[in-house]
């Protein structure tokens, strides 16, 4: 069956939790660093709100950076949800820029109705306010005052195929910053 190209579109753009100082890691590289107990609970609290934003029917695809405080990140988020889409970890998006990140998308397939994408500030927050139309000014106003701090979600709807995302295509229907009770 052909995929319907005017269907409506999800991203989802979640920054990694908090992640440990390089200092205090025992890392040997900043791509190394892994989540505090904090950010796993964080990250745990963002899979609890998508179990209840996402239809679990909907085929979802998760592009992860290749980063250790991503890949963590992800780990917990899919541990709440009752289908866990198929997860692309790559290394692309460890220091991919906000433009690198909606060429991504672009070239998905039109079968994806949700992309999922865990990575790193300043780039989350950068493919956020380039995607958003700006049509809600209350969500857009939050964007800017806070920007996207650890565990923030942002969910933007694209109206059509992936290959017309570009600047300004997708509405931000939501922005979260789900915390676990510490």
């Amino acid at each position: 069956m052909a995929a319907d190209s005017t269907r409506t579109r999800t991203v989802v753009v979640i920054r990694h939790a908090k992640a440990q100082d390089m200092e205090h890691s025992g890392a040997s590289t900043d791509h190394e660093r892994s989540l505090t107990t904090r950010g796993r609970a964080d990250a745990a609290a963002v899979g609890e709100l998508l179990a209840t934003v996402l239809d679990p029917d909907a085929e979802t695809l998760t592009m992860v950076s290749s980063a250790a405080r991503a890949v963590e990140t992800w780990e917990q988020v899919a541990a709440e949800l009752d289908a866990v889409p198929e997860a692309r970890v790559l290394d692309e998006l460890y220091e991919a820029g906000g433009n690198e990140v909606v060429d991504l998308l672009a070239l998905l397939d039109d079968d994806v109705h949700v992309a999922v994408v865990v990575g790193h500030n300043p780039t989350i927050q950068a493919v956020v306010h380039q995607l958003d139309n700006r049509d809600d000014e209350d969500l857009t106003g939050q964007l800017d005052k806070r920007g996207l701090s650890t565990a923030s979600v942002a969910l933007l709807e694209l109206d059509g195929p992936w290959s017309g995302i570009e600047p300004g295509s997708c509405r931000l229907v939501r922005l979260e910053v789900p915390r676990a009770d510490h």
